[in-house]
């Protein structure tokens, strides 16, 4: 018995060990990705990446330099420690911190896959024609992430079948939170660098936005996002809240049924339809208003057109998550407060709405991180000029500015456009946060 146990702990110890190699002989030795450019190939690998600056690339003619990103160095860096951690930790037989290990190195990988498109951008900075231009990622580096993946589960099942299923839960949230881990880094490395040129209160707080003038201040910009955010809901939040009310605790079954299947239905519908209503009706009716009895030319386009955009974007949402959190609330608390002589009424507002409070506040903070994100809908209402904030001029926001400008930027605006993503995941956390804090305060 006792010989069985070392053999099939040596035969799963030899193919974990033998696995893992080969996955660094395939990072390290053999080509990452390949560069084409006037039918002439470059390639290089991750030993070339980690000792050098970038690749000189010769042509019949000319010669370039294309610079790695330190994205690229730290990704195929992180991917070689993470899997000497795996291979350590599984030989100590500390399996969940070995496929914890794994993970990350697969993460890593994503990594190194974001920085290829700032490659692309510095090869296009070359002046060589982007016809020329064909950036091929190979087969065996998306291999890599399959087979960690594959590795981290063996290593949970070395745990035992009892824990499969925790441990499977525990990995897949790890993941998550990964994923967003390493978009902010990747912002983070694209961002600060043009954030710290320009100076941060430069950045923040100047109100001139002029990139052909070196001018990059984006406090209109942001002021338009804050405004739009919260103007829309300051309008959702209590009509939400209180039709969410009506359906769980009010309307017939029927009745909630056929407004819940409506309202699930408005929360799938893409942004552009909503961008579309807007410019074909909100657009139009504040023009016609605004004009109506005025001097002065509204032209539609405008920072309330954007609020009224993303009100009707974010109902539905808020709908949604305070009827399941309101529905959730169990029976006895309401039949114990209807036995000691509270209305129907004190007993929605008092105990149903008061115990569902953790559920609303995620709902609204949900719909919160929806509005400040939005792009298409506003791009399309909002005017897209910056100006200082107005309810009835055109603005743009945050979000719009960097769909306006990515596709032609380069140097120094590129940069600034990471920064303003930076600026704005930051924004989105503070606001978390605070929400966060709020609920433990607020009483209903």
């Amino acid at each position: 018995m006792l010989k069985q146990i070392k053999k099939e702990y040596f035969n799963s110890t030899f193919f974990y060990m033998a696995s893992s190699a080969l996955i660094i002989l395939i990072l390290l030795f053999p080509l990452i990705f390949s560069l084409q450019i006037f039918k002439k190939l470059e390639s290089f690998n991750g030993i070339y990446i980690l000792l050098n600056k970038g690749l000189l690339i010769k042509d019949y003619s000319k010669e370039f330099f294309l610079n790695f990103p330190i994205s690229l160095k730290l990704s195929v860096l992180l991917n070689i420690i993470f899997i000497f951690i795996a291979i350590f930790s599984f030989l100590l037989k500390r399996y969940i911190a070995c496929a914890v290990s794994n993970i990350f190195s697969s993460m890593s990988v994503f990594l190194f896959l974001a920085s290829l498109k700032e490659i692309k951008n510095n090869i296009i900075e070359l002046n060589i024609p982007s016809s020329f231009i064909f950036l091929n990622v190979l087969w065996p580096y998306i291999f890599c992430i399959l087979f960690e993946i594959f590795l981290a589960i063996f290593s949970i099942l070395k745990k035992g079948k009892e824990k499969l299923a925790e441990s499977i839960f525990f990995c897949c949230s790890l993941i998550s939170v990964l994923i967003v881990f390493l978009i902010f880094i990747y912002i983070s490395v694209f961002g600060l660098p043009a954030i710290f040129k320009i100076g941060f209160f430069n950045f923040v707080f100047s109100n001139e936005w002029a990139p052909e003038s070196g001018k990059f201040g984006i406090l209109n910009l942001l002021l338009a996002s804050i405004i739009s955010t919260f103007g829309a809901l300051i309008l959702a939040v209590p009509l939400g809240v209180l039709a969410a009310l009506y359906l769980s605790e009010l309307a017939h079954k029927k009745v909630a049924f056929i407004f819940n299947t409506i309202i699930e239905v408005l929360a799938a519908i893409p942004s552009v339809i909503y961008g579309l209503f807007g410019m074909t009706t909100i657009v139009p009716l504040i023009k016609f208003v605004f004009n109506k009895n005025s001097t002065s030319s509204v032209v539609g386009d405008s920072l309330l057109a954007a609020i009224l955009v993303l009100f009707i974007m974010i109902i539905p949402t808020i709908v949604s998550t305070s009827y399941i959190s309101l529905k959730s609330v169990p029976k006895s608390f309401k039949e114990a407060s209807l036995n000691l002589g509270a209305t129907k009424t004190q007993t929605i507002f008092k105990v149903t709405l008061k115990a569902s409070k953790s559920g609303i506040f995620s709902g609204v903070t949900l719909a919160i991180a929806k509005a400040i994100g939005e792009t298409m809908a506003v791009m399309m209402v909002a005017g897209n000029v910056v100006n200082p904030p107005n309810l009835l001029k055109p603005v743009r926001l945050l979000t719009t500015g960097i769909a306006i400008d990515i596709s032609y930027s380069s140097g120094l605006l590129r940069q600034a456009l990471f920064g303003i993503g930076f600026i704005l995941f930051i924004l989105i956390i503070i606001i978390n946060i605070s929400f966060k804090k709020s609920l433990k305060t607020v009483k209903f």
